[in-house]
Formats: structure tokens, sequence, C-alpha cells
């Protein structure tokens, strides 16, 4: 998903949406460099039941569990994020930036969990800070590896997708076995291809 950063004939569309596998040290590591480095205030979110916190100044602590929030949201305007947080009925997210990350859910009957990719998103309102967005996607890319095969069940095909990414973490996982899906859908993701195509 992109958008086209600037006008007339130099319009150029940017990707706003970066999906990803990492684990939950290799995620904590991220947002605690990138508060420490752009100043970012934090708000972690749970669906259910619903709630936003405002996380402390000091946020920046390794210690703190991101995985334990399905939504977290980097942005400067205290303010805004004060708001955000008492309406939760809200979905006018302030300006920064939206990450979802990679979680463990279970698909079908079986008891096995597999992971689903996470996201990090540009929150397109304004003030849209796109120096750094484009600092968080090159110390993303930095840290994981590109394309990974999605099975698609029906069909029996494999497709690769060049968008999706992954850590060493994920890698060492899945390599123990690990099961991974996409962002939605049951269709399994691999970082090999999986199946032999069918002709």
């Amino acid at each position: 998903m992109g958008f086209a950063a600037n006008s007339g004939k130099n319009r150029v569309t940017m990707n706003t949406t970066i999906l990803f596998y990492s684990t939950p040290r290799e995620l904590r590591e991220w947002i605690y460099q990138w508060v420490v480095q752009f100043g970012f205030y934090t708000v972690g979110s749970t669906f259910s039941p619903r709630k936003r916190v405002l996380l402390p100044p000091d946020s920046a602590d390794e210690s703190i569990d991101y995985s334990a929030y399905r939504e977290i949201i980097l942005g400067f305007d205290v303010d805004a994020l004060k708001e955000f947080c008492v309406d939760l009925s809200s979905l006018k997210y302030p300006a920064g930036f939206r990450i979802m990350p990679p979680d463990m859910a279970k698909v079908g009957l079986g008891p096995k969990e597999s992971l689903r990719s996470g996201s990090i998103n540009l929150i397109r309102n304004d003030p849209m800070d796109i120096d750094i967005w484009k600092a968080l996607v090159a110390h993303v890319n930095g840290h994981t590896t590109a394309g990974m095969w999605v099975h698609i069940g029906f069909n029996a095909r494999n497709v690769f997708n060049k968008d999706m990414r992954y850590t060493s973490g994920i890698a060492d996982l899945a390599n123990r076995g690990l099961t991974l899906l996409p962002f939605a859908g049951g269709n399994p993701v691999s970082i090999g291809e999986p199946y032999e195509k069918s002709r």
C-alpha cells in the first residue's frame, strides 16, 4: 500500500506499510532504539478488553513487553495521544506510526498455533514525517531479509511475495518448526519454497 508523495509529473508512489515477522525480543529492541533516537511517545493498545495506555516517558526501558499489545502507536504530540487513549471509540489516529506486532494465532481445529505477520504503518494524517518514516523503513530493511513464499491451498500454487520480511530470529524458529501465516488469511508462509509446483 502506498501513496503519491509528490504531485505532477514527478509523482512518486511510496510504500506506507511494511509486513514483517520478528521475535518479541527483536521488536522490543527496534522500538527501544526508535524511542531513544527520535523521542517518541508510545501508546499500547489491546482489543479484548479494549484498552489504550500511554506508556511512561521512560518507555525506552528494554524490559517492556511490546508484544503484550496488539497495537503500538509512536508519535510526538502527547496531548493528541492522551486524547486517543481516552476516546476508545475513536478511529482517528494521531500523526505518527502504527505497529501491529506479529501474533500467535490458532487456525483450524488442531491445537497448534502459528505466527501471523506483523505490520508497521505510516499514519497518513498531517503532519506526516516522511524523513522519519524512511529512517524506520531503512532500519527494518537492515535487520530483515526480504521475500517469502505463500502456499495457496486451493490450487497448490506457490507465490513469492517480495514485500514480506523476516528476521534472523524467525528464520531460526521456522527451521525448528514454527508455522507462519500471512497478516490475514490461512495460507501458510515459508522462507523456502515449501512444495513442488504443480505442472
